[in-house]
């Protein structure tokens, strides 16, 4: 999909031809059970799959639950800290948890642990403070997280085997920590509606109460 069509930065015309092609393109697949598609791309493709009831997740979804050995819930539970945060409930600040040490030039491109997900962040939860980790030592996981962070945000983690990143997992959910990952925020970040679509497959649901 031309990302740039589908948002209209072609005009109208361009918006709506560069719909009906992917849809088109979709359409036609034989025996199709499910569209994975990009995080980043989920706000024009999941309204055009939901309007068409073609269901579909997204490839950070897929590695999340993959990894986490089927503990998606967890993730999407995690939510919560944001509106606990908001509400005072829980420490205003967020540890962004990345499991590789890819160089981050943030001056040349938006490094989506320092630069994208901050910005979501501070949209959902205005004032929010960040702090960072890097590396797949567990060192940052002390008996304090849960009293310093409102919420824990955990990459992918492609870098961690399945075993690894299920440890982490165990040790936040039994410091008491909200746990969510990239994948989860970003399609939550485009709307509840587009996360509660991309879960579907996995047999979970938003409650109403987020939705």
């Amino acid at each position: 999909m031309d990302l740039g069509a589908a948002r209209g930065k072609g005009g109208d015309v361009a918006r709506e031809t560069e719909e009906a092609r992917f849809l088109d393109t979709v359409q036609s697949q034989r025996d199709m059970r499910c569209v994975i598609t990009d995080s980043q791309a989920i706000d024009v493709v999941s309204p055009l799959l939901m309007g068409n009831d073609i269901p579909h997740t997204t490839f950070s979804i897929v590695m999340a639950n993959y990894l986490s050995g089927g503990a998606l819930s967890t993730f999407v539970d995690g939510l919560e800290g944001l509106s606990q945060m908001a509400s005072g409930e829980r420490p205003k600040k967020v540890l962004i948890s990345e499991a590789c040490n890819h160089d981050r030039i943030t001056s040349t491109c938006d490094d989506i642990g320092l630069v994208q997900l901050p910005k979501v962040l501070e949209r959902l939860v205005p004032g929010v403070e960040f702090q960072h980790t890097f590396g797949r030592d567990d060192e940052f996981l002390s008996d304090d997280l849960s009293k310093e962070y409102g919420l824990v945000l955990h990459c992918g983690g492609c870098m961690l085997s399945p075993q690894q990143m299920r440890a982490r997992i165990d040790v936040m959910e039994s410091l008491g920590v909200p746990l969510t990952n990239y994948g989860v925020l970003l399609s939550y970040a485009k709307s509840a509606a587009a996360l509660n679509e991309v879960i579907k497959p996995y047999d979970l649901e938003l409650p109403s109460s987020m939705l």
